[in-house]
């Protein structure tokens, strides 16, 4: 996720400096997402040839994608990210995508587990059970990680990776629902309100419909 503009080193070499209120889609589809509150550029991405990530504050700042949702939650799908989290003291969402009451999914940071999850909320009402997929004690802050979240509609489970290695994975909830909102990074969305505010840096976010193989995932995680 990189916008902005190309700068000229002094020794000739050129970097992009990123800027603006967009984070730009490099797929052939164009979603691109929009910058709000507290989210700002930060010009050091997860590697050493990645131009920039986002930096949110962890209290207002985000990334919306929309208003036509990016999956169909209702089928199969992969959400990865490169993040890294500066705080433990809050719930903290990578990626979700919002339906009227609740996010159909949270890839996120669990302060109860002390994990990194992909949380399935059973239906979209206030306060519904939720199916949380983690090994707990798997967070180290201020250190990059690679998250990604499977869901799989045909095998109704779920599953998260980190670093490129399944940690855990479980039954998802039935039946099937479909979140029809915003895709957001930095954030989610429960009993109508806007929460799980992303303290630290999240970058290169991957969306995928359907399920990513092992190999993909391997690959993902070391690029």
């Amino acid at each position: 996720m990189v916008s902005g503009y190309t700068a000229t080193n002094t020794d000739g070499t050129t970097t992009v400096v990123p800027a603006g209120t967009t984070a730009s889609d490099f797929s052939q589809y164009g979603h691109q997402g929009t910058l709000s509150g507290g989210t700002t550029w930060d010009t050091t991405g997860h590697n050493s040839y990645d131009p920039g990530a986002l930096t949110f504050n962890g209290t207002d700042g985000s990334v919306t994608a929309g208003p036509a949702p990016l999956l169909r939650t209702d089928q199969s799908y992969s959400v990865s990210a490169w993040v890294k989290l500066t705080s433990a003291d809050q719930f903290a969402t990578v990626v979700g995508q919002e339906a009227m009451h609740t996010s159909g999914f949270q890839l996120e940071y669990d302060k109860d587990y002390n994990c990194w999850a992909l949380e399935l909320p059973a239906t979209d009402t206030l306060d519904p059970g939720v199916n949380v997929i983690c090994k707990p004690g798997t967070v180290q802050l201020n250190t990059w990680t690679h998250l990604v979240g499977v869901y799989n509609a045909d095998a109704d489970s779920a599953a998260i990776y980190i670093n490129g290695e399944l940690a855990a994975t479980d039954i998802a909830p039935w039946p099937r629902w479909n979140s029809t909102g915003s895709t957001t990074v930095g954030r989610s969305r429960w009993n109508n309100t806007e929460t799980d505010y992303f303290p630290g840096d999240i970058d290169a976010v991957h969306i995928y419909q359907g399920v990513l193989s092992d190999n993909d995932i391997a690959y993902l995680a070391s690029s």
